[in-house]
């Protein structure tokens, strides 16, 4: 029967009965080749003070989590003792607690000075066993400190990854995601011990290598945004975390692709080719040149009959066919050609 309120207290305070600990390590080691099943347990009233976390095995504690087993140690006492074993290879004995360092933290903070324990040899390797197992059990470990507890696994006993997988019943992969765990900001981890970021949240913004961006991620999280909504920032991250990378090339040694052909109408308008003048139009230019310069030299003093003679002269220019040869109008021609040299006209200077 569990004893309640201040009358354990009491009882606990009244204790002063020490059970000589040189003499329960002899026990223990004598039964240290027997398998764990029938190892002997001792039950020990121990000084609270003299009890220390196993090395390796520290875990978070929320405060939340506490004062709910402070109020259950005080309303039903202490109704699982928790598993020790001890520091065999240290000449001043050291009581290491396995499993309930949350009741052991409790009882502290309840200002007792002994705690009821039992004590077990163990080695590393079941002192991980054992506590992965009852925390698993309470489904009291968050993410992070497994990944610790795997850890310190490795690293104090040699034990594989593949062989922690076997032993807690699940896949290498998923005990190498725990691991990575450990790899993001301090930050982001204590997001995750305290619940606020899930363990398939972590595992996706594991797919970022910036250790801001993962901070910032982890916060969104926090605030409650959506696994959606996050996968969508990560691939956001990941595509301006792409570097661009300047290799200086020669300008001569570059290649670039041929351009595609376009075909596309030419609306400019086309000149035409020029063609060679006629006799008639090379005659007309040069007869009406005859007359611009004859209208030059004879200007202020130009008769009216010279000026009669320029406009027939324009006229038979019009008229002209070029080509003399067979033209009915040759003798016309010929005849005001004469009448224009007696005014004066054909005879003038033309350069």
């Amino acid at each position: 029967m569990p004893v309640i309120g201040n009358d354990k207290k009491r009882i606990l305070e009244q204790h002063d009965e020490v059970k000589n600990m040189d003499e329960i390590r002899a026990e223990l080691l004598a039964d240290k080749d027997n398998q764990l099943s029938q190892r002997k347990t001792i039950s020990y009233r121990a000084p609270i003070d003299s009890l220390k976390t196993y090395p390796g095995l520290e875990r978070y504690h929320s405060k939340e989590y506490i004062e709910s087993l402070k109020r259950s140690i005080e309303e039903s006492g202490l109704i699982h003792k928790p598993m020790c074993t001890l520091d065999y290879g240290n000449i001043n004995i050291l009581i290491y607690v396995v499993c309930g360092n949350a009741r052991v933290q409790a009882y502290k903070e309840l200002d007792y000075h002994y705690i009821d324990v039992i004590i077990k040899y163990l080695t590393p390797d079941e002192a991980f066993q054992m506590s992965l197992d009852e925390n698993d059990e309470r489904e009291e470990l968050n993410p992070i400190d497994r990944a610790v507890q795997f850890k310190n696994w490795i690293e104090k006993t040699g034990i594989s990854q593949s062989e922690i997988a076997r032993r807690r019943g699940k896949s290498q992969s998923w005990v190498s995601q725990t691991l990575r765990l450990l790899k993001l900001p301090p930050k982001v981890q204590q997001l995750i011990r305290i619940g606020n970021v899930t363990f398939l949240e972590a595992q996706k913004i594991l797919e970022v290598d910036d250790a801001d961006i993962q901070t910032k991620l982890a916060e969104l999280c926090a605030e409650g945004i959506s696994y959606k909504d996050l996968e969508a920032k990560i691939q956001q991250a990941k595509l301006k975390a792409v570097p661009v990378v300047y290799i200086p090339v020669e300008p001569s040694t570059i290649i670039l692709p041929p351009k595609p052909l376009i075909l596309t109408p030419d609306t400019t308008p086309q000149k035409e080719p020029e063609r060679e003048k006629t006799f008639k139009e090379q005659a007309m230019e040069n007869i009406r040149e005859v007359i611009d310069k004859a209208h030059a030299q004879l200007e202020g003093r130009i008769t009216q009959r010279q000026a009669h003679l320029l406009t027939g002269m324009e006229y038979l220019a019009e008229q002209c066919t070029g080509n003399c040869d067979g033209c009915i109008r040759i003798k016309r021609c010929q005849d005001f050609f004469e009448l224009l040299r007696k005014h004066g006209i054909v005879m003038l200077e033309i350069k």
